[in-house]
Formats: structure tokens, sequence, C-alpha cells
């Protein structure tokens, strides 16, 4: 039907709210990736956005259900929309062991999403660029502190998107000396727990029952305050 070529009709399950009969507190907006994609470049809907394709994706279909050739009799002029919905969630693919669908959805999200750049060391207050400069060199037991930046690109809405409270993405940094010996690991994954390091910066929010408690179960019924939302806008840098 004409509603379904549309984003409202996307809108209708991602941009969602908590009212008050739910968490017994007050209404709180829930995901909203209708809004983050309207106030993107991705749509050409904002002059503010750093990013912005040559063509505007006008709808959600137009990034996550792009046209492939197909001989199917409900093609039009050979193409239909491809009903895998390319974006970051391989949790079903993997599950059913479609290795294909896990190819798919890689690649789909190393075109140029997002970007981290390393672009300076500072020691104290001094400050060197490159990082292959002589004078960055690192002096062992030395302190240091890296400049980073995680740039959103071609993300059509914020990232990470969707339930930003159940999303673990991370910034992960491994250091090793000239023999190739590993002295330093940020955002490491515990083989034992399969925890993160809890020190590493995380993109993700935090949320609250009314007793103050943090909410680690998808729990989204108790919610009712927020401590932060660390995600980085369309368009936008952290």
């Amino acid at each position: 039907k004409p509603c379904h070529k549309t984003s409202e009709f996307c809108a209708s399950c991602h941009k969602g709210s908590i009212p008050q009969e739910v968490n017994n507190d007050k209404w709180q907006r829930g995901q909203d990736e209708y809004d983050a994609w309207h106030n993107s470049g991705i749509s050409w809907n904002n002059a503010s956005s750093f990013y912005r394709p040559k063509q505007p994706f006008a709808t959600c279909a137009s990034c996550h259900m792009p046209t492939v050739p197909s001989s199917d009799r409900g093609s039009i002029n050979g193409l239909v929309h491809f009903h895998s919905f390319p974006a970051a969630n391989t949790a079903l693919a993997s599950v059913s062991n479609d290795t294909a669908w896990v190819a798919r959805t890689t690649a789909f999200l190393k075109m140029n999403r997002l970007s981290l750049d390393i672009f300076a060391m500072k020691r104290g207050r001094d400050i060197y660029a490159p990082l292959d400069a002589p004078q960055a060199g690192i002096i062992p037991g030395e302190n240091v502190q890296l400049e980073v930046v995680v740039r959103n690109r071609s993300v059509g809405h914020r990232f990470p998107g969707g339930t930003v409270d159940a999303e673990q993405a991370w910034v992960e940094l491994t250091g090793t000396d000239a023999t190739g010996k590993e002295f330093f690991h940020s955002g490491a994954v515990d083989p034992r727990t399969q925890h993160v390091d809890s020190t590493a910066h995380f993109y993700h929010s935090r949320i609250f029952t009314k007793d103050g408690d943090l909410i680690l179960t998808r729990a989204a019924q108790q919610w009712t305050a927020t401590l932060y939302n660390n995600f980085i806008g369309p368009g936008a840098a952290d």
C-alpha cells in the first residue's frame, strides 16, 4: 500500500515512547530514528550537517531496502526492494548461521559509515602531531593522552541507533612496542565473562528506575530517568 513506502510507516515503530501508564511516572521519548533522519544531511532536510550525499535518501527504505535485480513477477523494470534490511544488527543472521547475511551486513557497515582518527598526542600541555613525528615517541611508564575523533559520516540517524540502552559500541585501543608485544589494551573483551573493559569509551545510554537503580535488562517499563545519552548525531563528531 502507499503508506508502506513512507518513512512515517517506519516511524510507527522506530519513533517510540514510554507513556505514563507504562512506567507509572511520566511520559518518556524512546528511540527516535525518524526525527534523527529528518534532521540529518542524509535526508537533505538539514543544512547544518557536515556530510551530505550526492543524492538524498528520501525515505528510510532508500538506505535499508535498496533495489536489486530480480526476475520476480512483482518486480518493476527488473528491480525489487531488498528485504534483508542491512543495519548494525547481526543477531538473527548469526543464530541462523547465515554467513552470507552476516557478510552483507559487514560490507554495509564498512561503507564509510563511521571513521576514527587518532590525530595527536598530548604530553602535559605539549601537543604532537602527526603521531609519527620524532617527538611523539613514548617512554615506558609515562602518561600521555591521545586525541581521538569519531565521526558519524553516512549513518542517516544517530550512532548507535535503536534502543541505545541495550547497545554496546565502544572504542578499542591496543598499544604494542617495536617488537609487537602488547603493553596496553583499552576496550578488551574478557574471554571468561564476555564483559567489555568497564573503563573503555562507550557509546550508549544509561537509564534508571524510580528508585535510582541502573536498568540493565531492557526493563523499559521501569524507566523513569536518564543519566546520559552518549551517541553521535548524524553528520556530527565526538
